[in-house]
């Protein structure tokens, strides 16, 4: 599965996905086999690496 990040117009930049991101795209694809998260991104913006965590062990992901 591929979780999109946002585009931020504005800065001209990609910010990492969210947490809800990651929820929904895990509810979409329920037989995912893991989780690669790159952070920070090449413009230096950090991901909530805690949430999205909570995101895939509360999925029932380990």
């Amino acid at each position: 599965m591929w979780v999109h990040p946002h585009f931020d117009a504005g800065l001209e930049l990609a910010h990492p996905p969210e947490p809800e991101d990651v929820r929904r795209a895990l509810y979409v694809y329920p037989d995912a086999k893991g989780m690669l998260l790159i952070s920070p991104t090449d413009y230096g913006t950090s991901a909530d690496i805690g949430g999205v965590a909570g995101s895939v062990t509360s999925g029932g992901y380990r």
